[in-house]
């Protein structure tokens, strides 16, 4: 599931997301940049990782 908000072009694999959120956001090697991952949907929406992304 994406994230509203989060521009997965734009990113530049600064980390801030996974700071904010270690718990669903991992770095893709292949992709080169952070993605959201949440296989058990346990997803809440706090949006730290968007208030936070440069």
């Amino acid at each position: 599931m994406p994230i509203l908000g989060i521009d997965y072009e734009k990113c530049d694999d600064c980390q801030i997301c996974y700071n904010a959120c270690t718990r669903y956001f991992r770095r893709d090697k292949e992709l080169n940049k952070m993605v959201f991952e949440d296989p058990n949907n346990l997803f809440d929406s706090c949006g730290r990782c968007i208030a936070r992304c440069k």
